[in-house]
């Protein structure tokens, strides 16, 4: 998976923000900022993993709880420039929505934003794809604050009903993360998600002007994203958004990326490599943010998590991964620095082959 990125426009209105909360951490976005580069379509970018980074450090930073939900849930998404206008220009909130996860790519890379609908619930799911990007409950409190003051701006009276569920374990979070966030919440998920009554996306959003031309260009520029995305990130992301649902076979991989079976392996080989070293690559990256995340899930439910039908067939991979039995790398987990541990997984991840 290529370096993953996020816009520098994420940044606005950081500063003020953290001044009323009288911190100056003028020097640490300083560092942030000075590391940007710019992407293939001319936009400031800083690495993901360094946002998310910055996140965790301005938290500790601060003695109040849920100050990253609180700088999302007080952040004005017209900074985001045209994607923000698209979103806020929206007659509904349903179709703000779906601007939002449609048009993310765009602000986002290697992250999953999706939204799912029922005749009486919604979910809006929000999940950093990247395994090796963690700890990251800092960001996934600042994203769901973000959507929640959509939500809240459009239908203030679901917020009642509503409920909010984080991929982290409960320890991860401020005791009083429920008093901060203000509705019922959830732990060690398969994804962060808010989840409320579907009767909200018919309420009026309608808070920008909306422009047509802006909207053309986003549809144009989200097409020319996709089309020119590298195949392997391509497939990685699409593995690693699958493995939770256990649809990660070659054809419906191909299938997703609107490809035949024929022309991923193609298009693959191309690049010197497979499907079958991709998944391998991700089932082993996966499998270690799985014991960090998942401390009290066994071995078996992990490895049928990762689409394993047995046990032994994962304990055994994991074994030529790692150089020790799943038991034995999460014990030394629990034993040691859980982020110590998984940066010194990173590179035994990243070589990962197909094995026979």
């Amino acid at each position: 998976m290529g370096e993953a990125l996020i816009r520098t426009r994420v940044l606005g209105g950081w500063s003020e923000f953290l001044s009323e909360y009288g911190l100056d951490l003028t020097e640490l976005m300083s560092k942030l900022i000075a590391r940007k580069r710019k992407t293939t379509t001319g936009h400031d970018a800083v690495a993901l993993s360094e946002f998310v980074d910055f996140l965790e450090k301005v938290s500790n930073k601060s003695s109040r709880p849920g100050l990253s939900w609180n700088a999302g849930s007080n952040a004005d998404y017209g900074t985001r420039g045209a994607i923000g206008r698209a979103v806020l220009s929206s007659k509904t909130l349903g179709t703000g929505l779906r601007r939002l996860t449609n048009y993310f790519p765009l602000l986002q890379d290697a992250t999953e934003l999706t939204l799912e609908t029922n005749e009486d619930w919604t979910t809006l799911s929000y999940r950093i794809l990247d395994p090796q990007i963690w700890p990251r409950h800092n960001d996934a409190l600042y994203s769901l604050g973000i959507y929640s003051n959509l939500i809240r701006k459009a239908a203030p009276d679901i917020w009642e009903y509503t409920e909010v569920t984080f991929e982290a374990p409960a320890d991860h979070f401020d005791q009083n993360i429920s008093s901060v966030v203000h509705a019922k919440c959830n732990f060690e998920g398969d994804t962060n998600l808010l989840c409320f009554p579907t009767s909200a996306l018919n309420s009026k959003l309608d808070i920008a002007v909306p422009n047509k031309q802006e909207i053309e260009e986003l549809n144009r520029r989200i097409v020319k994203h996709n089309r020119e995305s590298s195949v392997i990130d391509r497939v990685e992301n699409v593995v690693l958004r699958n493995l939770r649902h256990g649809n990660v076979s070659q054809d419906v991989v191909a299938m997703e990326l609107g490809m035949t079976g024929r022309t991923l392996r193609r298009r693959l080989v191309e690049q010197n490599t497979s499907y079958q070293k991709i998944l391998d690559r991700c089932r082993m990256r996966a499998s270690i943010l799985e014991f960090l995340v998942r401390r009290n899930s066994s071995i078996s439910e992990i490895a049928l998590k990762l689409g394993y039908s047995e046990h032994s067939t994962f304990t055994r991979a994991f074994s030529r991964w790692m150089g020790v039995p799943p038991q034995f790398f999460r014990d030394s987990i629990e034993a040691d620095d859980p982020e110590g541990a998984f940066s010194r997984a990173s590179l035994s991840a990243s070589e990962v082959t197909h094995y026979a």
